[in-house]
């Protein structure tokens, strides 16, 4: 939770990979030199399965909330 991304490792953190003589962009991380540790990757899976599966609540804070139709 403290380091949530860390350095991609294919390109080393740089962003830029070497193709043929020539400089392009990292595909795994998208030139972004970091990409997400699996912890908390999963932690950010685990999370939108139970949102998912979770039904919104209502709040009754309304003076004119009726709970029956």
């Amino acid at each position: 939770m403290v380091r949530p991304f860390a350095p991609c490792r294919k390109c080393s953190g740089t962003g830029i990979r070497q193709a043929r003589r020539t400089l392009k962009l990292c595909r795994r991380c998208r030139g972004q030199r970091y990409r997400l540790r699996t912890g908390r990757r999963l932690l950010n899976t685990g999370r939108d399965i139970h949102r998912a599966g979770t039904h919104p609540r209502r709040h009754h804070t309304d003076k004119g909330f009726t709970p029956w139709p």
